[in-house]
């Protein structure tokens, strides 16, 4: 069958439009989807007077008022998906609405990939909130093939190509792709199972059966081997249905299964879709009510996930009564057919949905999914498939990723900017194909961006993966060991791994006192952890060239008192005696630079500073500079004993300024880091 045959099957009438939506698709369909040099060469029908140029781009303006695309939007679909992609109060507002189709063009998409839908008001700025941008609200031109039709690779010539994804997970396609993902990946991807299907169960699984009707019960396992499939979700606060003390011995007699919440019911069904006959669910599988039974699975996390068979992933089920397989988010409207173009709420790409789903706010949920070889994710639109050697997505039914980049992965780095889910995607792969080793402060990155229910879980939450890279490391030879979050020995920079900081590119910006701005950073809620630690405060965090050694500071002694070497440890007291050189400079926070005093003048020697605390307070603070990590900021709460209190950026030495003279002032000193 030719690919024009194929998309000539459905022979379904565009929808009809109002006025101003039929002249911004007819100028879609007259350019061919494509931006025209000239808006003159092909003039579309109707009011041609809407379309113009503004940005370096084309544009097309809309309707001016709020009253009339919400009228309109009674009537023309395509208004009304205009409308869904804003809040009520958005609009009431506005004096105008500018439709961007080639939004992205430059960026490496196709030319049709995006169409930002942007509001106008009479006054722009009184919009804004704190200096907040507005955020890109987009739509999308796309083709859409049958589900079962390949998408072709050359898209620049044509719109976005996608398949019609069912609009319910529950449909016989998707169950089909399941299996197809999962028995490809099973048969072809040596380096996602070995150990796979010859893996020893958990503690506990639930023994879901060979038939369709078999009641589901909680089976104590012996030792034996065999697949199983792991949920990772989110609670959501509470749980209606977990296994206590209490109920222990009755479900191991059967589960109800008419209690069951919707997740765990979803789960059940998936885990039978691909064959297996048990699964891991920690709601059911760990006794609740028993505290060493939930610090001994606690334990066991990383061998329960990274043995998995199947990892199902619950991306946006908020609760365990949600679900995850029941109708999609997505809306369409065709507008042109033959050739089923349509124009459609922005199927979220695999990166925007692991970036913006509920998992991705939970701690809990890092480790599991970093862990797991093999995750099959349930989107709000559609599914995504995630193992060691390959990337996919629903509507685009073959890898999102190059086959030979990810079987030959790179080195991992630290993230920079807002490009964490690409480098977490990379660290996971890195962390099951090479090793664990080079994943640790990129697996600590992405945790700290989660939120934790209780702080007490700061370390336990990530304890799976601590206990790997220390296990990893120790199997080489040598000693390694851990304290607070940070390894020391092992081929791990200690040092280095001090200067950290707020991530810069995602701070907030707001108002101090005296009318400027300022970095809105971190908490530190208790003194449960160092102040040197990363675990000592809340919020997104990031490592600043740890990949060497910091030859500008002498680590001379550490003094652990608690929680040495415990990689679940609640609390930790460690003091680090250092040699460095080290001068006392004065904080401006208006400014936002830490000066030195030379020959009567202040000259900035530290830009961008971050402090975890009093960050509005001017006062003196003392600061250590090293060559290639940045500034570390200090308090001195008696002589020679500092707690960490930010981090700094370097400034260019000032013109004119002899770069040795600048050094005359800084001591070299022996003093403790608590």
């Amino acid at each position: 069958m030719t690919e024009s045959s194929v998309l000539d099957v459905d022979t379904s009438p565009p929808a009809p439009l109002c006025e101003a939506c039929k002249g911004f698709v007819d100028g879609l369909i007259a350019w061919g989807f494509k931006e025209p040099s000239d808006l003159q060469s092909a003039p579309p029908s109707g009011p041609s007077s809407r379309w113009g140029r503004s940005e370096a781009q084309s544009h097309f303006e809309h309707y001016g008022t709020p009253e009339e695309i919400i009228k309109s939007a009674e009537s023309c679909s395509l208004c009304r998906l205009i409308l869904d992609l804003f809040e009520p109060g958005d609009v009431k507002d506005m004096t105008g609405l500018i439709l961007r189709p080639w939004h992205g063009r430059g960026h490496g998409w196709p030319q049709t990939h995006g169409i930002r839908t942007q509001l106008k008001f009479k006054d722009t700025f009184a919009r804004t909130d704190n200096y907040r941008p507005e955020p890109v609200r987009l739509l999308r031109v796309s083709r859409i093939l049958p589900y079962t039709h390949p998408v072709p690779e050359e898209e620049d010539k044509k719109p976005y190509f996608e398949r019609d994804v069912p609009e319910s997970a529950m449909s016989q396609d998707c169950l089909n792709t399941i299996r197809v993902w999962f028995k490809d990946c099973a048969e072809n991807h040596p380096k996602c199972h070995p150990v796979g299907r010859s893996s020893v169960l958990p503690t506990r699984v639930i023994d879901i059966g060979i038939g369709a009707d078999d009641m589901p019960v909680l089976y104590v396992s012996r030792g034996e081997k065999a697949p199983y499939a792991a949920l990772s979700h989110c609670w959501g606060g509470y749980v209606p249905l977990k296994t206590t003390k209490e109920n222990l011995d009755a479900y191991r007699g059967g589960l109800p299964a008419h209690q069951l919440p919707r997740n765990f019911q979803d789960a059940i069904l998936v885990t039978r879709v691909v064959g297996l006959r048990y699964l891991w669910i920690d709601a059911l599988c760990i006794i609740q009510d028993d505290p060493e039974d939930w610090a001994a699975e606690a334990e066991r996390m990383a061998a329960t996930y990274r043995s998995s068979a199947l990892t199902i992933s619950a991306l946006n089920a908020a609760a365990p009564d949600a679900g995850f397989l029941g109708p999609r988010a997505q809306k369409s409207v065709l507008i042109a057919n033959p050739g089923r173009v349509v124009i459609n709420s922005f199927r979220q790409g695999f990166s925007d949905a692991m970036e913006e789903s509920i998992l991705s706010t939970r701690a809990w949920c890092m480790q599991e999914r970093l862990l797991s070889r093999v995750i099959l994710h349930f989107g709000r639109d559609q599914m995504y498939w995630e193992c060691c050697t390959n990337t996919a997505e629903e509507n685009r039914g073959s890898s999102v990723y190059n086959q030979e980049r990810l079987n030959k992965p790179s080195k991992v780095s630290y993230q920079s900017g807002n490009h964490r889910t690409p480098a977490f995607a990379d660290a996971r792969k890195e962390f099951h194909v090479s090793g664990p080793e080079n994943c640790w402060l990129t697996a600590v990155e992405e945790y700290s961006h989660r939120n934790l229910t209780f702080r007490r879980d700061k370390l336990i939450a990530i304890a799976g993966i601590a206990n790997l890279v220390r296990a990893a490391a120790r199997s080489k030879g040598g000693a390694c060991s851990y304290i607070a979050g940070h390894f020391m020995g092992g081929g791990y920079h200690f040092v280095s791994s001090l200067f950290w900081s707020a991530r810069l590119k995602l701070l907030g910006e707001v108002k101090l006192p005296d009318g400027t701005t300022g970095m809105d950073v971190l908490t530190r809620s208790d003194d449960n952890y160092p102040s040197w630690s990363w675990a000592s405060v809340d919020g997104d965090v990031e490592f600043h060239g740890f990949s060497v050694e910091n030859d500008d500071v002498e680590l001379l002694d550490v003094k652990v008192t608690v929680g040495f070497d415990d990689v679940m440890a609640e609390r930790v007291e460690a003091r680090l005696k250092l040699r460095a050189a080290i001068i006392k400079a004065p904080y401006n926070p208006a400014w936002r630079w830490l000066g030195e005093e030379i020959a009567g003048t202040i000259f900035p020697i530290a830009s961008c500073v971050v402090l975890d605390v009093d960050r509005f307070r001017q006062r003196d603070y003392w600061i250590l500079p090293t060559e290639t990590h940045g500034i570390l900021v200090m308090d001195e709460v008696k002589p020679r004993v500092f707690r960490r209190v930010g981090w700094a950026k370097h400034e260019e030495p000032p013109p004119g300024l002899v770069p040795h003279l600048a050094k005359i002032r800084y001591l070299v000193r022996e003093f403790e880091l608590i």
